[in-house]
């Protein structure tokens, strides 16, 4: 955590999502890799005893919330696929499994008192909200289903490599899973 921390941190405060061959990071912050980083974060703050090392580790939890918070959709309070650099384009499209990591995080971070002003809930909550309202759909059949969980993606270094070789799912664990802890998080909100 602190290497990534000390090494991946860009100008706008998000975490890059890896380095190139040359080891040099990537350029580009990809929202389900920072969505595993604040899920770890989290978890690991959770089980760490008081003290410096757990200070610190907040300290940069909260300077990340805040810089993802910068980049949060705000008709929906979901994240793009491709967080920074900014940009729309027909592959980068508002993504489920990482604004469900994101939702998880911050509500979590502020139930247990990890981050304590009020705007991460309320971000969190309009994150879980967002992906409700917009990606858990009905078919036909009336079955619900979880609709834009992006597949996979390697380390690449140009922004639309990430979705040239990659697409969309629905119903993926990638997205269900966080999606399932989130509630959980929500329904435990203070």
């Amino acid at each position: 955590m602190q290497w990534v921390a000390k090494n991946m941190k860009n100008e706008v405060g998000l975490y890059y999502h890896g380095c190139s061959e040359d080891g040099r990071p990537n350029g580009v912050v990809w929202l389900r890799g920072v969505g595993w980083y604040a899920m770890a974060q989290v978890d690991m703050l959770a089980l760490m005893d008081e003290g410096e090392k757990k200070e610190v580790m907040k300290t940069q939890l909260k300077e990340f919330f805040d810089a993802m918070l910068n980049y949060q959709d705000w008709s929906t309070g979901m994240w793009y696929n491709i967080v920074y650099p900014v940009g729309t384009h027909d592959y980068n499209k508002l993504e489920t499994s990482g604004s469900a990591m994101m939702a998880y995080s911050l509500l979590r971070a502020y139930n247990l008192g990890l981050v304590s002003d009020e705007k991460y809930k309320k971000a969190g909550i309009r994150a879980f909200n967002g992906i409700v309202n917009n990606k858990l759909k009905t078919n036909k059949y009336k079955n619900l289903y979880l609709k834009d969980i992006y597949i996979a993606s390697n380390v690449k270094n140009v922004v639309s490599d990430y979705g040239k070789y990659w697409g969309y799912l629905q119903d993926d664990a990638k997205g269900i899973a966080p999606l399932i802890l989130a509630t959980v998080q929500l329904i435990n909100a203070k």
